[in-house]
């Protein structure tokens, strides 16, 4: 018997090796730990093996550990209850409205993945709710045309996504976090002025 083989403990792994961990790729491959080409919209690997590629995104956490519902889980960034009523708006009703060219995926896990760590998009979806809301109001009347504190509320939003923006782009597009981040609160802006009229 070879000593390389003597080297290996019960679980066949070698002893004294270190495990490469994958820190970029698609969420299958990191869930089977091999090695992602990253090719777009689906990796060669996930296809060739006849995978569902479930696609590429901000997460820092394994998504099996957390199951709660996401109005349970609840941003650790909501300062308020109005923030935290406005977000809850977001999820369960505006994110169901502007799928857009997204899959529905990108609203109930991307964004609400990213809103739970990062101030910018968490700010950026209050925003989008608040606003949502405020114009389902407009439509039955129950609120005037006229700047009001529901107004006020998303402008303050839109402003604290943007101020907490400003540290991802300035790290430019080789940090890839940064760019993520930055690419997820710019669609909920787009979103935001489109719902706004703008």
């Amino acid at each position: 018997m070879s000593s390389e083989r003597q080297l290996k403990n019960v679980t066949g792994a070698y002893l004294g090796t270190k495990v490469r961990r994958v820190k970029s790729g698609c969420r299958t491959c990191k869930i089977r730990r091999i090695k992602c080409d990253e090719a777009r919209p689906a990796c060669s690997r996930c296809v060739s093996t006849g995978r569902k590629c479930d696609g590429y995104g901000v997460w820092t956490a394994d998504p099996t550990k957390s199951r709660l519902p996401a109005t349970l889980q609840g941003p650790s960034v909501a300062r308020n209850v109005h923030e935290r009523h406005s977000f809850d708006w977001f999820l369960s009703r505006t994110s169901k409205k502007i799928p857009g060219v997204f899959e529905p995926e990108f609203w109930k896990t991307l964004v609400l993945q990213a809103s739970a760590t990062e101030p910018a998009v968490f700010h950026a979806a209050v925003a989008l709710g608040a606003a949502h809301k405020r114009e389902m109001l407009l439509a039955t009347g129950t609120v005037a045309l006229v700047p009001d504190e529901q107004e006020c509320f998303i402008l303050r939003q839109y402003n604290a996504a943007i101020s907490h923006l400003q540290h991802h782009l300035a790290a430019g597009v080789d940090d890839k976090d940064s760019a993520h981040v930055a690419a997820i609160a710019c669609m909920l802006f787009i979103c935001l002025e489109f719902l706004r009229g703008n």
